[in-house]
């Protein structure tokens, strides 16, 4: 494990996990975040890897839309919040629009 704060060596054991602890400061403490991407992406209808369809359904799966960063192919480079959120907004009118998991249909 890599700690998140200025200087922090590498955790290995649980000692380190205690250390850690004890030399703790919110003044080291970096922000870091990770987005999840592409572990459910989506693709065209003849995609066979794909995990979602272009609208975040799961082929063969009912009432399980999905519409979060893992929609995404890869992973941008850049933060991720303004495309996942478009995707969400466009998936959900078009879930509405067809009725799609109102009538258990996939």
């Amino acid at each position: 494990v890599y700690p998140s704060f200025r200087s922090a060596p590498v955790v290995r054991t649980r000692a380190d996990v205690a250390e850690q602890q004890r030399r703790f400061s919110t003044t080291r403490a970096t922000v870091m975040t990770v987005h999840l991407c592409s572990t459910v992406p989506i693709g065209g209808a003849r995609d066979q890897r794909r995990g979602a369809d272009e609208w975040g359904a799961i082929p063969g799966v009912s009432n399980v839309p999905v519409n979060d960063a893992s929609l995404l192919p890869d992973a941008p480079g850049v933060n991720p919040q303004a495309t996942v959120m478009a995707l969400a907004i466009r998936n959900v009118r078009h879930f509405i629009e067809s009725d799609r998991f109102l009538d258990g249909s996939s």
